[in-house]
């Protein structure tokens, strides 16, 4: 790093950035519980982040994604897929580390991006892309398009 973050809104975006990885600039607001009327203050923070050579904007798959100076290469489907699940898991009081979902109830999970995933750890919550169906032996299951509008809790499914 090069400069000097002062933004309580860009030590926050730099944070979520750092446990999950790129994410699109929505997904960032929403898992910052940004009202829309403040996302402005992201779009400061998004700059001076990138002033200070900390994160990036780039256009991946056609999506615009924050992207951490530390990353390097990752894929735009599976990663906007990914960042929507923290994003929502965060917003409803839980907490996404080291690929593991922590909900806010105590309940812990592995977390799966269907596809390209294709081990399914025992007892996951798996992310599904389009209409397919959940693996066996995933615990939990959603699919991408409802997360971009819906909270967590009406999109989350019991196997």
């Amino acid at each position: 790093m090069t400069g000097v973050l002062t933004s309580p809104v860009a030590a926050g975006a730099l944070a979520l950035l750092d446990k999950v990885g790129p994410m699109p600039f929505r997904a960032l607001a929403v898992a910052l519980r940004l009202p829309r009327d403040r996302w402005d203050r992201l779009a400061k923070a998004v700059r001076a982040m990138h002033a200070a050579g900390c994160a990036s904007l780039r256009r991946a798959g056609g999506i615009e994604f924050v992207v951490p100076a530390n990353a390097w290469g990752f894929r735009p489907d599976r990663q906007e897929r990914l960042a929507w699940f923290a994003a929502r898991l965060i917003e409803a009081g839980g907490r996404y580390e080291g690929s593991r979902a922590f909900f806010p109830k105590g309940l812990s999970c592995p977390v799966a991006v269907m596809p390209p995933d294709l081990e399914i750890p025992p007892g996951c919550v798996a992310v599904l892309d389009g209409f397919g169906k959940p693996p066996p032996g995933a615990a939990y299951w959603c699919r991408a398009e409802e997360l971009k509008v819906l909270p967590l809790g009406r999109c989350l499914r019991r196997y």
